[in-house]
């Protein structure tokens, strides 16, 4: 396996393990506030634009996009970081996230 690859997995890993207590604070404030998803929003903008896009209703598709989102940040960043490309693919995930988060909350 190559070191660019490793280093992926690893920065995967550290999304993986990041992404646990959003996933269960977005769980929470859907289901006990009466589905106020701002906090979802915040974290998972893929999934809730998805959301709002398609039935308005959250489904599988959309925990499957939320459980992913932070893994391949980890992986993307993880990779450009063995390219040493690191800080361009950061900054690049950082703005899109808060670009997408943007257009959430609108």
């Amino acid at each position: 396996m190559s070191k660019e690859i490793k280093t992926a997995l690893m920065y995967m890993a550290f999304g993986i393990i990041f992404q646990i207590p959003p996933l269960f604070y977005a769980a929470g404030f859907g289901l006990a506030e009466h589905s106020d998803y701002t906090f979802a929003e915040i974290f998972f903008p893929y999934a809730m634009i998805f959301m709002k896009l398609t039935n308005g209703a959250i489904n599988l598709a959309h925990i499957i996009l939320a459980v992913i989102q932070f893994p391949i940040y980890g992986f993307l960043i993880g990779y450009s970081i063995a390219k040493k490309a690191g800080n361009k693919i950061f900054l690049l995930i950082v703005c899109l996230h808060m670009i997408l988060v943007i257009i959430c909350l609108m």
